[in-house]
């Protein structure tokens, strides 16, 4: 009997043992593996909630500009120069939007870069037109779930992973009946950025007080909109808290409208909690209480 006990000891203490060994195995292979995943570092916080969708666990994921700031005129920090110099993919929209940090992006190799307004359809390359009758493109393009899968697509292909949508049929048809109440009613928007999101869920175009790059329009513009605001009965007026709005409650004190804060950089949530279907519906939801 005492010799069953002796063995059973034995066996315990080596199992402990072994366990340690495993467990202690196990630790550092999972700092390892986490540092050996390749880096995608994109402009801005949406283009990151792209990437994280479309990876997953398969690559770690940052970016550059704080997303509390205009991308347009944000500057590249020391500490995001030093991501961007270590990233195996680095994702921006293009030098018109990103302005103050185009020189740094644009001097990587092509091969690291994906430019996002290069996928654009060929039809949407003169959608907008500024001030003085020249075309621009709506640098916007992540509020198009088409443009969000086709860098999500660029993402897979360049590190091998199996090519899927991040915002499927399903999830359109999903957000689309949730907008239903929000169709054929009018809203002004704080700046013109949301172009894409309109045309994808087939809504009203909105009233904008400022252009797409976010500057002041003239006395004129600014009279024609409040009179097309009240033909048209607007319901609220949508704010981007990265934006100064004092202009925004001139106007809605002025119609008795109310502000509704529309966060199209994603503020809110930290970004491994959040997917490109839940940013959108996030979006969508916000657009809904303009008409509560």
């Amino acid at each position: 009997m005492k010799k069953i006990l002796h063995t059973r000891k034995c066996y315990n203490i080596t199992i402990k043992v072994i366990c340690s060994f495993a467990l202690m195995a196990i630790i550092p292979l999972a700092w390892t593996s986490d540092a050996k995943r390749p880096l995608v570092v994109t402009s801005i916080k949406p283009l990151a909630i792209i990437a994280h969708s479309a990876l997953g666990n398969s690559a770690n994921v940052d970016f550059i500009l704080p997303p509390g700031q205009s991308p347009h005129d944000a500057v590249a920090t020391i500490s995001a120069v030093k991501k961007l110099n270590t990233a195996d993919k680095i994702v921006w929209i293009g030098s018109n939007f990103e302005v103050r940090v185009a020189k740094q992006i644009s001097s990587f190799p092509e091969s690291k870069l994906i430019t996002g307004i290069e996928l654009l359809p060929q039809n949407k390359t003169t959608s907008h037109q500024d001030a003085h009758g020249h075309y621009e493109i709506d640098p916007h393009i992540w509020l198009s779930p088409y443009i969000a899968n086709q860098i999500a697509k660029k993402l897979q292909q360049a590190f091998g992973l199996p090519v899927q949508d991040i915002f499927t049929k399903n999830d359109h048809e999903r957000i689309s009946t949730l907008l239903a109440s929000a169709k054929n009613n009018y809203f002004i928007s704080h700046h013109d950025a949301i172009g894409y999101f309109i045309e994808a869920f087939d809504l009203m175009p909105p009233l904008s007080i400022r252009d797409g790059m976010g500057e002041q329009q003239g006395i004129k513009t600014q009279l024609r909109l409040r009179q097309q605001a009240q033909e048209l009965n607007a319901h609220c007026i949508l704010v981007e808290p990265q934006h100064g709005h004092k202009d925004a409650m001139r106007i809605a004190k002025d119609l008795n409208l109310p502000l509704i804060e529309f966060d199209i950089q994603g503020l809110d949530q930290p970004l491994k909690q959040m997917t490109y279907v839940s940013y959108i519906e996030a979006i969508a939801n916000q657009l809904l209480t303009c008409f509560e």
